[in-house]
């Protein structure tokens, strides 16, 4: 369980607030930077309301990170912010070099089961196949396989993807990954909580068997905070809901927030906003050995950065701009005029390109 936090407080555990309360869409927070500001407390307060916590003083203590993981279930495994940032650095490589298709392929497998593997789930298999034009790849718990649409990886889809396009490609790869450690979690309950060996859970759950064997050898013998959401996934697909869930996924055209609602899509780290801003972190900042965040105004910016920032700013002759950690008009005046010195993009935003003109 995460450590408390509160106004003033920063580190991961802040940064994985805030990620969750952007996820639950508590629009207050801006930017998910590890610092405990004003606009956190807000959406911290707002969330203790909504869930009707005892306390809603905007300090998220035991109950109200409990709370938020009943939310979102497992806080590990391929949701865990490592897992998401070191996906994140392993593919972005794929996007922008010249591989051929199924060396992307290969490349996009290579990410995906290592993350699998660091959460002890078996390695899935990757195909590239033609899907409907909208899908960028979908997991198969009964094959074990995750295919990606094979106009993806190609030069063509490549070469003319934005940003965001990359970042929902990578996201969907990663929230499909998710999948195969949901199903597993669900073998391994069933083997520990029902005494189930392989071939009863590859009965019930459609598994292959060399899965189902691995999880019969490791069974889940409690129920815990971390693997208690996988009694909903089951329910979900196998149990009592699952007549809810293909009339969810057969109604033409498909709500999306009913299908968004199925336990086994209410699941945080499917890309929405995480791997999206993780992505475009990376993609900003591009591989320097020293990577700085991107800054801009009126976001919760981390002071320190800032202030370095605007050290770099009057080392070039905006002496006006003033060193107090704090991204105002003045800093983003400065920002601008100096991107405009440099040829670049006058937007404000400290990216790397900025960072690279700005450090001497």
């Amino acid at each position: 369980m995460p450590s408390t936090v509160r106004n003033g407080d920063r580190g991961p555990d802040v940064k994985l607030l805030q990620r969750l309360l952007r996820d639950l869409r508590y629009d207050e927070v801006h930017w998910m930077d590890g610092v405990f500001g004003d606009k956190t407390e807000a959406a911290v307060k707002r969330y203790q309301s909504d869930a009707e916590l005892a306390s809603s003083d905007g300090v998220c203590d035991q109950p109200t990170w409990q709370s938020l993981e009943s939310q979102f279930g497992d806080l590990e495994g391929l949701r865990s912010e490592d897992s998401v940032d070191e996906f994140v650095h392993d593919v972005h490589g794929i996007l922008h070099t010249s591989m051929t298709l199924d060396d992307r392929l290969a490349a996009l497998k290579g990410a995906a089961n290592e993350r699998l593997e660091a959460a002890g789930v078996p390695d899935v298999t990757f195909a590239s196949k033609a899907l409907d034009a909208d899908t960028h790849g979908i997991f198969t718990w009964w094959e074990w396989e995750m295919s990606i649409n094979e106009t993806r990886l190609a030069d063509d889809w490549v070469n003319a993807a934005t940003q965001e396009d990359q970042a929902d490609l990578v996201s969907t790869v990663l929230h499909e990954a998710r999948h195969a450690e949901q199903f597993y979690t669900v073998a391994r309950l069933l083997a520990g909580l029902h005494d189930l060996d392989a071939d009863a859970i590859h009965s019930q759950m459609n598994i292959p068997v060399d899965v189902a064997t691995v999880a019969a050898a490791d069974p889940i013998r409690e129920c815990t905070m971390a693997n208690g959401p996988a009694f909903d996934w089951y329910e979900s697909v196998y149990g009592s809901g699952k007549d809810h869930r293909r009339d969810v996924l057969t109604t033409d055209p498909m709500n999306y927030e009913d299908y968004r609602n199925l336990a086994e899509e209410r699941d945080p780290k499917d890309g929405e906003v995480t791997v999206r801003q993780s992505y475009r972190e990376v993609d900003d900042g591009g591989w320097s050995p020293v990577r700085r965040p991107t800054l801009r105004r009126d976001r919760n910016c981390d002071p320190d950065e800032v202030r370095y920032l605007q050290q770099l700013l009057v080392y070039h002759g905006y002496s006006w701009v003033g060193v107090d950690g704090d991204f105002q008009d003045k800093t983003e005046d400065a920002v601008k005029i100096f991107q405009r010195s440099k040829s670049l993009k006058d937007d404000g935003v400290v990216g790397k390109a900025t960072w690279d003109a700005l450090i001497p």
